[in-house]
């Protein structure tokens, strides 16, 4: 084994041995459910997620590491699946001492101070420096080369601020940050708010980089950025609805963060790479069909309500009318959807489809042999394109 491959699959194993010792810290903290802000994780399904995502990324980043050590992508899930590792073991170790069975281990607020920031640095390294040098681990162009120097600066001084924070850590509000310096509050401030800035800054860029590759990529270098796009889509969805309120559970988000070092995997090591096509139009037919079901089901409700409240005085009538109604469109609203997925997404098979369509309603009145020759011949060069074309027919033989 080369050094490169021991370096990584080694990183994997720390990874695996911290994420055991989470997993053991949170079962014997008995599933505790930890009071934290509304940016934290509150259960222990989020905790659960946690560690698949650590694991994923640590997995996921070695396989790319040692296939491809030149590809600094590798290196960066690496580097993530340790650091969300670190957040997860640093989360349980302060729920045991300090909740579980206070004053058993040392400096339990230590670990609670380890997850402040370790998770807000996983998160901006793969928000930016991932996107940024994707898929074959540089930059766009030399144009870009400041970018990542000014995203190191921006997240290194936002991951300083945010651990040297004086008073309550923002995770844990109950715990004192035992690292925080309150004589330089002013400072820590300051550099927190010019950090969180050029992350921000940066996140804009990285993305906007991988845009101008999509624009600029054929072939199969845009299907590698359709699927990192794809699992950075679901992740950004999944934490707008927690954003929204729509759902309290951060484990969703989590678990949607894992998609991310998939994805990348899939891509970079091109393992059935053309399948992002399929989920693509799989996922906006389907998401389009609940979230119209939804609409009409809940329309309904209050439309029905509103008729029926005389004649059925709060009775559950129109709940059940608005099922059966919504159970009627879906194949309907599905249909439907799917045409506009084909037309948007997959042109070229709509009007393929579209064409034959019509040389079948043509042939049904066409007699002449000639004129269903030249039809044929005429919607296979629609349709295929080709170079050449021509119909051969055999006569067979009269008895």
């Amino acid at each position: 084994m080369t050094r490169t491959r021991r370096i990584a699959w080694g990183t994997w194993v720390v990874t695996v041995l911290a994420g055991a010792l989470g997993v053991s810290l949170l079962l014997a903290n008995r599933m505790t459910v930890v009071p934290v802000s509304a940016t934290g994780y509150n259960g222990s399904w989020s905790f659960a997620a946690l560690t698949f995502t650590c694991l994923a990324f640590a997995s996921v980043g070695a396989l790319v590491a040692s296939a491809r050590p030149g590809n600094a992508i590798g290196w960066l899930l690496c580097g993530t699946g340790v650091l969300a590792a670190a957040e997860l073991v640093g989360s349980q170790y302060a729920i045991y001492g300090l909740l579980t069975d206070p004053g058993s281990l040392p400096r339990p607020e230590l670990g609670a101070w380890l997850y402040e920031w370790t998770g807000f640095l996983a998160a901006c390294v793969t928000a930016t420096f991932v996107l940024m040098l994707f898929p074959d681990g540089r930059l766009p162009s030399p144009a870009w080369r400041p970018l990542p120097w000014l995203t190191a600066i921006g997240i290194v001084v936002a991951a300083i601020s945010l651990a040297f924070w004086p008073g309550p850590l923002l995770l844990t509000p109950y715990v004192e940050n035992p690292l925080g310096f309150a004589d330089v509050r002013d400072v820590v401030v300051i550099t927190g708010l010019v950090g969180v800035g050029l992350v921000l800054g940066a996140t804009v860029l990285s993305v906007a980089s991988l845009a101008l590759r999509y624009r600029r990529a054929r072939g199969i270098e845009r299907q590698q950025i359709k699927w990192i796009a794809y699992a950075a889509g679901m992740h950004a969805v999944a934490f707008a609805v927690l954003m929204l309120q729509i759902t309290s559970e951060a484990a969703l988000v989590v678990l949607m963060a894992s998609t991310i070092p998939i994805a990348t995997g899939i891509a970079i090591l091109r393992h059935r790479l053309y399948d992002i096509d399929v989920l693509i139009k799989r996922t906006v037919v389907y998401g389009g069909t609940s979230a119209a079901i939804a609409l009409v089901f809940f329309a309904s409700i209050l439309a029905l309500q509103a008729v029926l409240r005389p004649l059925t005085a709060g009775s559950e009538l129109a709940i059940a009318a608005s099922t059966l109604g919504s159970l009627a469109l879906f194949q309907p609203i599905r249909r439907r959807i799917q045409d506009a997925v084909n037309r948007r997404f997959d042109r070229s098979r709509y009007d393929a489809s579209f064409t034959f369509d019509a040389f079948a309603d043509q042939l049904r009145d066409e007699v002449d042999l000639d004129e269903v020759r030249a039809d044929l011949i005429g919607a296979v060069r629609q349709t295929m394109a080709p170079a050449h074309a021509s119909l051969w027919l055999r006569e067979t033989g009269r008895e």
